[in-house]
């Protein structure tokens, strides 16, 4: 059993109480039965006394305990035994039999009582020390009464007594089981048979008679004794679970979060009796006429709890325990009588004081949130708040409502604005709140087959009601990214079920004509937000930054939240990546870029799905292009860099409600550096591009590639980047006459792709080799046309030498004028060449690329190219090589100029 918070203050309590007037030492032991904390918390607190001695610093396990005794020189004065309520019985027995002198004290594991075994004592000392206990008890700080009842143990050898402390503030657990004790007795009693018949086995014509007629053979004192004994129980108990202390006595606060009647709470207790004490399963059993079944139901319950028909009548009613789900039977959705009726596990833990375990779900898509959300000291102070007194205004009236319970609806495109602001009134306020993700929620709904039914989404969603009503919070459902059908089927199951429970509740949700049916209209209020405005995040930002302890400009600050509006959680998110990622460390100049990058990966997390990023390491000035074409690409860069002045500072933006973005075409043969511009164009922004993967994007399913293609733009402008479309003729087909089913759905891929193109924010590049294949209807959508041809002698021998710029080891018979007069190639080919150039020189021990690998390796891809007339004028020029590097052999070291001479 663990071992709760008052036990530990209780034991110290008890054991910190002067000790009179002793004197000497005072030897004491401690041992358990059973490998327990609070075992060690008793030696922890003895050894800090000054007039305590340990005899042994351990805790000893009661196996090893006669042993140590008899190794000590003196027996200890006092025996702490530590355990379960029978084990350490007989071990106090066993010790007082074999050591007089001793005395003995029990600290029951999960019990509020401390046991004093003394075996020699008479009736003055045990006045004296009674005495003695009342007065210390009396003055400490607490001002508990206690009392002291001296019980006769008939097990006991003569002239022992056996001294019990209890609290008049017992804890409503101890007075439900006295209570269960009473009245389980008093059943018994009024049933009793004069039969001599086996409970489960056998049945006498006597006990029949008496079943049939009331042939008891129990005195009425007797009965009437036992009447009085559960009347005052039950009494106490009552008054126990009335004036509970809210949030001490868990089970007084389950009962009262219930609103449980009366009857309601005594049949609970016979519910969890089984739980509380393996004794009352034994009991049931032998009620129930059958030792298996060792549960209550609602036959045994009419029957123990007075008139069987009154209170099952009563009990026939909807039990609101029955319907959340707190009790459960095989038959649904109302037990037969001879149903077991268990308690759900989670309300048991909670009983016991366990409350993380119906709090706080462990599972990975657990429902309840249980970390604030993120905000609630970043919001901007002149933009939110009037918000924030709407809301603080709902909660001060709701408080003093009476009536149903209401509901507030807050509604609006970003609702991490809402989260944040219900934060601060939360916090203002000292409310807590039940945060519950719907989301989360909804990932529960497909459990037809699973075994364990609090998994369940009915199992969640009682859960979720138990918390609920439990807990003295304001519920939340928060609808988050979930717009679904099925989520809204959820979200409507889940607001039906926390009608039940009488607190306020908060809805969180995008729009609020999709919750049209669940509202009332006698006790719901709406809150709408607009559009989140630029002051709005921009403090999200800095305050996430801040938070995560990186140092951002007000510049560089205002520049990220306009490229990327993300919420207010995204934001958090995004900076706790980048300090992750080192940007606190990292030098000014590179914070603002490593923070973007985080903000780039968090809004767009399903864009590499469909798009690979292209990395590369290009800039403008490497770009080979007549000087008109490259001019373009240079424009390219400075309307997407200064868009938002135009558009925003400037008023442009309110001529042009869509269209927007930049869309570039490149064409031109294949090599000639259309990708290699793209990422040239992307390093100058300082944006990744994406390259769309057809393979993934391009579906077989109607309307998939559809949806594929809007997430792929939508994330793209999420994240700031750009969207390059390679060899786009195969997407951006042109549109044919509609003959067959395939044309008419490639045209509404065209069609959808003419509409998401112009409505496109960012920058899209589209390359191809065949712009004629292209639909003639998004040359009025592209804003750029490059046309990159193939270079001529002066443009290829620039892209020569930057092939094979340093630090490729370089032979001096290179010639880059003459390849570059000789060979007609795109830029393209002419890097396959210096590769494979340099591999063949990386293979020979000089590990030099000479002339002879670029002729070599020209030749390769010359026949490749289909081109044989130029494959065989460079044959025969490297057969002139291969003489000229014999003759360079053969001739005397002194005269390297002249070899090299030759080879030329």
């Amino acid at each position: 059993m663990p071992l709760t918070r008052y036990d530990a203050h209780h034991a110290r309590h008890w054991l910190g109480r002067p000790c009179g007037d002793l004197v000497g030492s005072f030897t004491v032991l401690v041992s358990q039965t059973v490998d327990d904390v609070l075992a060690r918390l008793v030696a922890d607190d003895l050894r800090r006394r000054d007039d305590v001695e340990l005899s042994h610093e351990e805790v000893l396990p009661c196996g090893e305990l006669f042993a140590c005794i008899e190794r000590l020189p003196r027996h200890p004065d006092l025996i702490i035994l530590v355990g379960f309520a029978p084990d350490i019985e007989r071990l106090s027995e066993q010790l007082l039999g074999a050591y007089a002198s001793l005395g003995v004290a029990r600290i029951v594991i999960g019990s509020e009582f401390v046991h004093m075994d003394i075996r020699q004592i008479d009736l003055q000392q045990f006045i004296a020390s009674a005495r003695a206990l009342l007065v210390n008890a009396r003055s400490d700080a607490a001002r508990r009464a206690t009392e002291f009842r001296a019980i006769g143990d008939p097990l006991a050898p003569a002239g022992r007594l056996r001294l019990v402390e209890s609290t008049q503030g017992t804890s409503m657990l101890m007075r439900a089981m006295s209570w269960l004790d009473a009245v389980l007795r008093l059943h018994i009693k009024r049933t009793a048979a004069p039969g001599a018949d086996l409970p489960g086995l056998s049945v006498s014509r006597a006990t029949i008679d008496s079943l049939l007629i009331d042939l008891s053979g129990e005195p009425d004192t007797e009965i009437a004794a036992a009447q009085l004994a559960e009347e005052t129980a039950r009494e106490e108990l009552l008054h126990a679970c009335a004036d509970g202390a809210p949030q001490v006595d868990a089970l007084a606060d389950l009962c009262r979060g219930f609103g449980l009647t009366s009857l309601e709470t005594r049949a609970f207790l016979l519910c969890l009796a089984p739980e509380l004490d393996a004794k009352y399963q034994r009991i049931f059993g032998y009620i129930n006429d059958d030792l298996s079944r060792r549960n209550a139901s609602l036959t045994l319950i009419a029957a123990v709890l007075g008139n069987p028909i009154e209170v099952r009548a009563a009990l026939a009613r909807p039990w609101r325990l029955l319907r959340l789900g707190a009790i459960s039977a095989p038959s649904k959705p109302l037990p037969h009588g001879d149903d077991p009726l268990r308690v759900a596990p989670a309300l048991v833990a909670w009983a016991f004081g366990a409350r993380a375990a119906l709090m706080h779900e462990h599972s990975p898509d657990a429902a309840l949130r249980d970390a604030p959300w993120p905000g609630a000291h970043w919001l901007a102070h002149d933009t939110d708040t009037e918000r924030i007194g709407q809301v603080r205004a709902w909660f001060e009236n709701d408080r003093e409502r009476i009536g149903p319970p209401r509901r507030l609806v807050l509604a609006g495109s970003d609702p991490s604005l809402w989260r944040a602001v219900l934060e601060q009134v939360a916090g203002a306020r000292r409310l807590r709140l039940l945060r519950i993700e719907l989301r989360m929620l909804a990932v529960a709904n497909d459990t037809s087959e699973m075994q364990d039914t609090s998994s369940t989404l009915d199992g969640r969603i009682a859960r979720i009601v138990w918390a609920a009503s439990l807990a003295d919070a304001v519920s939340v459902i928060d609808e988050g990214d979930a717009e679904t059908h099925d989520t809204r089927a959820v979200f409507a199951r889940l607001c039906d079920a926390l009608a039940e429970v009488a607190g306020p509740a908060v809805l969180i949700v995008h729009r609020v004509a999709d919750i049209g049916g669940m509202l009332r209209l006698s006790a719901t209020q709406v809150l709408e937000w607009g559009p989140v405005s630029a002051a709005s995040r921009q403090a999200a930002l800095q305050g996430a930054a801040g938070h995560a302890g990186i140092r951002l400009a007000g510049a560089e600050v205002a520049q990220l939240a306009a490229a990327f509006p993300l919420s207010i959680d995204e934001y958090e998110k995004a900076a706790r990546v980048a300090a992750a990622r080192g940007a606190r460390e990292a030098p000014s100049s590179e914070r603002a870029a490593c923070v973007a990058d985080a903000c780039r990966e968090v809004a767009s997390p399903s864009l590499p799905r469909f798009a690979t990023r292209l990395e590369s390491g290009y800039g403008l000035s490497e770009v080979v292009l007549p000087e008109e074409r490259h001019r373009q690409l240079t424009e390219i860069v400075a309307q997407v860099r200064h868009a938002p002045k135009v558009y925003s500072q400037w008023g442009f933006g309110a001529q042009l409600p869509y269209g927007k973005g930049v869309a570039a075409l490149f064409s031109g043969p294949s090599g000639t550096g259309k990708t290699m511009a793209a990422g040239a164009i992307g390093a100058a922004l300082r944006c990744p591009v994406f390259a769309v993967d057809l393979a993934r994007v391009v579906s077989k399913f109607i309307g998939e590639t559809e949806k594929h293609l809007d997430a792929v733009f939508a994330e793209a402008e999420k994240a700031h980047a750009v969207l390059l479309f390679d060899e786009a003729d195969a997407l951006f087909t042109r549109r044919a006459e509609v003959k067959d089913a395939h044309d008419r759905y490639a045209n509404l891929e065209t069609a959808f792709l003419l509409q998401r193109l112009e409505a496109f924010s960012g920058l899209a590049i589209l390359t191809t080799n065949l712009a004629q294949n292209l639909d003639r209807a998004f040359l009025r959508r592209l804003r750029f046309i490059v046309e990159f041809p193939l270079p001529d002698a002066t443009a290829r021998e620039q892209i020569w030498r930057q092939c094979l710029c340093e630090p490729a080891p370089l032979h001096p018979d290179v010639q880059f004028g003459f390849l570059a007069r000789r060979i007609e190639l795109s830029g393209g080919s002419i890097r396959q060449i210096t590769l494979r150039a340099a591999f063949a020189a990386a293979a020979e021990p000089a590990e030099k690329i000479a002339m002879r690998h670029l002729v070599g390796a020209t030749r390769a891809e010359l026949l490749k190219l289909g081109m044989p007339g130029l494959e065989r004028e460079f044959a025969e020029h490297l057969r002139r090589a291969d003489a000229a590097r014999a003759v360079r052999q053969r001739a005397p070291e002194t005269q390297p100029g002249l070899t090299e001479a030759s080879e030329s």
